[in-house]
């Protein structure tokens, strides 16, 4: 990981969105099963070779939201990864297929 140092300048102490592309769970409805993409939400503590040491959020046993479960995520597992900011998150950049229309005149508009 040659440019773990320049990540780790860049985003230590942010809140980090990772997306390692498991899923999370599996809701089923009678004529549709809509699968949800497991992420993590933690805040960057170090990058350690090849592993990026996360300090995350989960929920205690009476669903409050907690910070203090650090976890040494292998770096080659994710599949993507953002900071956590009013900009958007993981879930925003992946567009369908009806969006191409859309994202083509949004092109076509920003080229003039």
């Amino acid at each position: 990981m040659s440019d773990a140092t320049g990540i780790l300048s860049k985003l230590q102490g942010k809140l980090l969105e990772v997306s390692v592309g498991d899923e999370y769970e599996e809701i089923v409805l009678s004529d549709h099963v809509q699968k949800i993409n497991g992420v993590i939400y933690g805040t960057l503590v170090d990058i350690i070779g090849d592993f990026f040491v996360l300090n995350c959020y989960y929920m205690d046993n009476s669903k409050n939201l907690r910070q203090g479960n650090l976890v040494y995520l292998n770096s080659w597992n994710i599949k993507a990864f953002t900071e956590l900011n009013n900009e958007g998150s993981l879930n925003d950049v992946f567009l369908s297929a009806p969006h191409t229309r859309r994202v083509k005149e949004l092109l076509k508009g920003l080229s003039k």
